[in-house]
Formats: structure tokens, sequence, C-alpha cells
């Protein structure tokens, strides 16, 4: 289908709406006209009306949640840019973390749902420069990033399903975790990271990256995990005793350089972002406070005194074998909540503000 097609109906629903389309056939007459003759014949056919009831579906969506927001907040959205990149943030937020199509076809879905908000939105507004710089920042990365990177370790899977055995137990039996079929995969893999992967899945934490291995001493962080690493909004990290040990092959501290890394580069080039930035990690500590469970010979090297230090600095919460380890998951969703539609709003304004956009990087090389 060419592209003049897409852009042209894109534009219609953007501007009239789907209620005003359904009602005034001439529209479409109208705006096609510029095809001349192959018109009639080029709008007959399936690939143009599977892309005209696609682009419907999503412009629907949106006029949906304008009427929500009208009806929550007493105020309309027209001309409120501000208002406006919140909505379309979560729209996007919403199709990428609850998706369920393949993903060429997902790509496709947002793909439309992001023209449309620039139509109706960005151009319809028309937006200040950095709010508009801003939504082209996030959205491709919305689009293809993992919302987080779950990081754990298998060492000491043992003492840790001991130290968590009743409320492992308690989630097995009520069916809310799942079930390793022998008592050697109990022991050698760490139960307690399934559970608190699986209790942010149930708190609608979704899209992170958990690769569930068996770590051979020696082995390296392969290409994928380095990839999905760089490529995902937050690090929540289960910090247990082995985790902040030292070995030579200690994957919970790699991933954490590399997440880090990739976090510190990104600052360094759009730095107006760093406020954001700076939250997007969280650390989930086993069964104590850091003290308690930080090792007590002390840090081996500079780096892991670091990170010990970055843990007690940012958002982290104690997950005790006891009632009080959902709330603490629920917290660390809440966080997670804040960051996607808080956090990014508030360096949003920060930017309008100060007058200056995002970056001059071509936002769609990520």
């Amino acid at each position: 289908m060419p592209d003049e097609i897409r852009d042209t109906l894109i534009a219609l629903y953007a501007k009239h709406g789907t209620k005003k389309l359904s009602e005034a056939g001439t529209l479409f007459t109208e705006a096609f006209a510029a095809f001349g003759a192959d018109r009639e014949a080029l709008l007959a056919i399936d690939p143009y009306k599977q892309l005209k009831e696609s682009i419907r579906v999503q412009q629907d969506r949106i006029e949906k949640r304008e009427q929500r927001y009208e009806k929550q907040s007493g105020a309309s959205l027209k001309d409120n840019p501000r208002a406006q990149l919140s909505v379309a943030l979560q729209h996007l937020w919403s199709s990428a973390l609850f998706r369920n199509a393949a993903d060429q076809l997902y790509k496709e879905k947002i793909q439309i749902l992001y023209d449309l908000l620039v139509a109706r939105y960005v151009k319809g507004t028309p937006w200040p420069d950095p709010y508009t710089k801003h939504l082209e920042f996030l959205y491709p990365r919305i689009r293809d990033w993992y919302l987080f990177f779950f990081s754990y370790t298998n060492t000491g899977a043992n003492r840790i399903n001991t130290l968590f055995k009743e409320t492992i137990q308690g989630m097995i039996d009520g069916k809310a975790a799942p079930v390793l079929l022998t008592e050697e995969a109990r022991r050698q893999n760490n139960l307690l990271a399934e559970i608190v992967f699986q209790q942010l899945n149930i708190n609608n934490v979704q899209r992170g990256y958990f690769d569930k291995r068996d770590i051979e001493a020696g082995q390296v962080l392969t290409d994928e995990i380095k990839e999905a690493c760089a490529k995902s909004f937050l690090f929540i990290q289960l910090v247990t005793t082995e985790s902040l040990s030292f070995r030579v092959s200690n994957w919970p501290f790699d991933e954490y350089q590399l997440f880090k890394k990739a976090n510190d580069d990104l600052q360094e080039q759009y730095k107006k972002y760093s406020p954001v930035l700076r939250n997007r990690f969280v650390f989930a500590l086993a069964g104590g406070t850091l003290t308690e469970v930080q090792p007590e010979g002390g840090p081996p090297n500079d780096d892991y005194d670091d990170w010990y230090a970055h843990i007690g600095q940012v958002r982290h919460e104690t997950l005790t074998n006891d009632t009080m380890f959902s709330m603490a998951i629920r917290k660390i969703a809440g966080s997670v909540r804040r960051f996607m539609n808080e956090d990014w709003l508030a360096v949003a304004d920060q930017l309008d503000a100060s007058g200056e956009a995002a970056g001059a990087q071509d936002v769609e090389t990520v």
C-alpha cells in the first residue's frame, strides 16, 4: 500500500474522528480525489480496507481515552499539550507492555497509533518543540525496549530457597509460582527469583527480561543478555549475600556494570534527562537490610564498593519471609508505575521550562 494512502488516512482520522468519518463518506471521496481514475479501484482492494480498519481501531482507542480523561478531570485535552503528552505516553506504554499480537503485527499497530497521536496532538495543537522532541526520544524505546531487566543469581539457591521456604511453598501451593519438578532442580534454581519476577508480572509490571539459566563458573555474558541489559528501561536486581560476594564470574555484578555503563553513556549524551535516568535502578534485598545482606568482610575493590553504595542510595525494598513479602513487591511495582507515568513527564516539564529539546540524536537509530 503506497505511503500516500496511509498518510491520507492517518490525517483524515486524526482530524475528523471515527464518528464523523462514518457519517460523512464524502470526506474519503474528497481526500482521495488526487488519485484520479485509479481512485475507485484502489479503495476497493483488501489491503486498503485492512489498513483503513487498523487505523480506525487505533483512532477509536484515542477517542475513548480522550472521553475518559475529560470525564475524570472535567477538562478537555484540546489545546493542552502537557495533558496530551501524558495521554500519548500512556497509550504507547499500554500498547508496548500489554501487547497481544506477534512482533511484526505489534509494530505495525503501535506505529499507526504513534502516527495518529502525532497528527492529532503534536501537529494539530501544535506542541512546543521540547514536548515533540521528548515524544520522539521515548517512542522508539517504548516500542522496542524491555520495561525492565531482572538480575539475580542461582549461586546460593538452596540457602535462599530455605530462607524463604514458607513464602515459596505458599505460592507454589496456591499455584502462584512455577513448580520445578525435581528436588535437585529446586536446590539448583533460585525459586525466590522465579516468584519475584512472577509477582511483578501479577502486579502488571510486564515485559521484563528474565534469563532462566544454569550458569557455570567462568561463563561470560551472552550477546543476548548484553543487548537486553542495554535496552531495558529499568534494572531490577534481586540482591543476596551470594550476589554481592566476589567470585571470578559474578553475573549480578557484571550485569549491574553493563547497565550502569549504558545508563552513564545515555546521561552523557542527554544531560537534560539525568533526573529520570538516575531513577532506573531498583534493588530487592533478600532477607534483610543492606547491612545485613552485604558480606561482612567488606568490598573486594572500588567497583564493588560503589555497587554496594549505589544500592543504599537508590530505591530498594527488603523482602522478608512473611506477609510483608507481597507488600514489598507492590512497593516495587508502584515505583515502576511512577517511573513510567510521573518521572518521564516531570522531566518533560523541565525541558519545556528550559526551552531545550532532548538532544540532537536521530532517535530512530536506538
